[in-house]
């Protein structure tokens, strides 16, 4: 059984902002957007597949967005079968997760 994927308005807002930049000032093949379709796909259909970022206190996972320096992080709540993406980061944008 798959699970819903859900942004935060936060990580909503992060996502919009990584994805227009990126449409700005990438001039070679813009993968961002269709990197982030492929992920939600996997992340539904295998939530616990990322690694566990440590610099929080509560078990938020990463993911990478291949070809690029960024990452979805998010939490997995089993019961209700959802996946809960809570940040669109990257270390180059500052150290830790703005959460």
């Amino acid at each position: 059984m798959n699970f819903k994927v859900q942004f935060t308005p936060q990580a909503s807002q992060q996502l919009r902002e990584l994805i227009e930049w990126w449409s700005t000032n990438r001039t070679a093949a813009r993968p961002l957007p269709r990197e982030v379709k492929r992920v939600i796909t996997r992340l539904a259909e295998s939530p616990h597949i990322g690694k566990i970022y440590r610099q929080t206190g509560t078990p938020i996972l990463r993911r990478p967005l291949k070809n690029t320096p960024y990452w979805l992080f998010y939490e997995v709540d089993d019961d209700s079968k959802t996946v809960f993406v809570v940040a669109a980061w990257s270390a180059e944008r500052g150290e830790g997760l703005p959460i």
